[in-house]
Parts: C-alpha cells; structure tokens; sequence
C-alpha cells in the first residue's frame, strides 16, 4: 500500500510538472500562475520527504527469528509480533506429504536441508519487484538471508535441495539461480543423485 501511495505521488508530481511546463509553452501563464506555482513548494518538500524516508528505512536489514517450518521453501516469522508466512523466491523444493500433497522424492530431505539452515537463526528478507510480493496464497515471495551473509535460496540449489521454479522465471536472481542449478545438476548432488527429474 506505501508503495502505491508512493507511486500516485510521484504520478502527481510529473503531471504538475507537465502541466506547467505545458502552460508556460503555450503562453497560459494565467492558468499556471494560478493553479500551479501554488502548489509547487508542497510538491517539492514532498519529494524530499520521500526521498528522505527511503533513506532511512532499514526495511531489508532487520532480522527475524523463525516460528516454525513448513517444507523445503515456506516458513514463517515473527515480524513484530506477527506471524509472516514465506515462500523463497525462485526457487522450488519436492513436496514431503501433506493433507493437501502427495510426497515426493527428496521431499523428506528438502525439508530437513532447509530446517538444518534457519533452525536457531535470524534471517532478513528481500523482495523482488519484477515478480512481486505475494504468492497467489498470500505468502511473501523473497530472498531470505541469514545473519553471516548466507543466501539461503541459492544454498539450497547449490546442495542440491531445489530447482528452479520455471513457473516464474521473472525475478533478478534468475540467472545466478540457474547457474547454480546447472552445476548441481551436473555433479549430481542431492535430488539430481536419487530423483527421475
């Protein structure tokens, strides 16, 4: 929603901006002196609180403890008293057996290789504006981070515990994340040794 806001200001800022130079081109300098120039003080001081704002803002950089694990790619947080569901971003582990999946192979594993990363840890989160911040479940689409700079989401392709989630190739890490998977693949490692993919 801040994010909206932010992007509606900036709309108001340009058209002002557009609408004043419009003005002053076509010699309406009537119209611009009276609706316009007014305003444009508070247009400014807007853009530099914003900017200020998005200077401060810590928002990548805090860390959260894990509640609980679901699988090899969701978990959940405690965000300020919050429970906050994540699903990694990118990337897509076999499914261990649930009231809604059937088991796959390496589910199990998965699973475990992602509780053995986060148990005990605080992560931080980074979200991706070309793919989004929601999954269709609500849950946050993200690259989480562990505190000494682990990249969880490419650590579980480098072990060999994920894939590649073809289904949403639009993300930045896309290509590192396919590296990754590639070298795994080729030397066998984890699913790639025991699963028909």
């Amino acid at each position: 929603m801040e994010k909206l806001l932010h992007n509606k200001n900036i709309l108001t800022i340009v058209l002002t901006i557009l609408a004043f130079l419009a003005g002053t081109f076509f010699g309406q300098e009537v119209f611009v002196k009276q609706y316009i120039e007014p305003y444009i003080p508070e247009i400014v001081e807007q853009v530099q609180n914003q900017q200020k704002k998005s200077q401060t803002e810590p928002t990548s950089q805090e860390f959260y403890s894990i509640v609980r694990i679901a699988d090899g790619d969701t978990f959940t947080i405690d965000k300020n008293n919050e429970d906050v569901t994540f699903r990694l971003l990118g990337i897509d582990t076999p499914e261990k057996s649930g009231p809604f999946t059937e088991k796959e192979c390496y589910g199990v594993e998965a699973t475990r290789t992602l509780t053995d990363l986060l148990e005990g840890q605080e992560v931080r989160y980074e979200t991706d504006d070309l793919s989004g911040e929601l999954d269709r479940y609500g849950r946050v689409l993200a690259y989480i981070y562990l505190e000494d700079g682990t990249f969880v989401n490419a650590e579980l392709v480098k072990r060999g515990a994920a894939r590649i989630y073809e289904k949403n190739t639009t993300h930045k890490q896309y290509e590192s994340l396919k590296n990754l998977e590639d070298e795994a693949r080729t030397s066998e490692v984890g699913l790639w040794s025991v699963c028909k993919v």
